[in-house]
């Protein structure tokens, strides 16, 4: 669901820091040294020297991975769903590796950004014991084959892809947790609840907006498929 997060971080900001989407460069890193919890502080200072990311993913990919592995502590296995430069599955095998546990990741996107190596290449010389742990492949969601085994992850999964993400897991039988982005009526595929129709659907999203009417749908047909489904903002 679409986690609207209190941070898990506390980072003192010089006056006049650049702006959320402004990429971090590695003048940046000295501002997240005192940065809690450790890990945090750790991943901040590798995605300063990559100078490939804005400062709001980094934030957000953080906090939806604490949320996930809080959640699914004992998924060995997490696809990382357009997945852009890969940051989710990088945190997600990260939270893992610190606490003793064994997990491997795959990011899946149409195209993987030339940026996403750099990325890799600067978690890897901080975290080199990870090496081999991650693999990205380029290709549509319908070419991910899901089952049990397998935790399905997404932030920023925009409109119908956040639709296509729950396809894929219910597909088969697998887990997922997802933070949608981009809710209109206009692009929306109608979720497959019973009896839902786009008129009613539309006087839902006027009654409540539309993310609420959207994400509720989601829900819904999650609940439908047999899920048990937790709502996090």
């Amino acid at each position: 669901r679409s986690f609207r997060p209190t941070l898990h971080t506390s980072v003192a900001v010089r006056t006049g820091w650049h702006g959320s989407r402004t990429k971090l460069r590695r003048r940046d890193a000295p501002n997240f040294l005192h940065a809690q919890p450790e890990l945090f502080s750790c991943v901040a200072s590798a995605v300063c020297n990559a100078e490939v990311l804005p400062r709001k993913e980094l934030y957000e990919c953080w906090e939806v991975a604490c949320h996930v592995d809080a959640r699914f502590p004992t998924a060995e296995r997490v696809a990382d769903l357009a997945a852009g430069h890969g940051l989710l599955g990088w945190m997600l095998l990260l939270l893992a590796a610190t606490d003793g546990r064994r997990r491997t990741a795959v990011c899946v996107d149409v195209r993987m950004p030339a940026s996403a190596d750099t990325l890799g290449a600067a978690m890897l010389e901080r975290w080199p014991e990870l090496q081999g742990s991650l693999d990205y492949v380029e290709g549509g969601l319908e070419k991910v084959q899901a089952d049990s085994g397998i935790l399905l992850t997404a932030v920023h999964a925009c409109g119908p892809l956040t639709d296509a993400v729950l396809e894929r897991a219910v597909s088969g039988g697998a887990p997922v947790a997802v933070m949608p982005c981009c809710h209109s009526l206009r692009k929306q595929p109608l979720p497959p609840v019973p009896g839902l129709t786009l008129e009613l659907l539309t006087e839902r999203a006027t009654a409540m907006g539309a993310i609420d009417a959207i994400d509720g749908a989601r829900v819904d047909a999650l609940s439908a498929a047999g899920y048990s489904v937790e709502e996090r903002r």
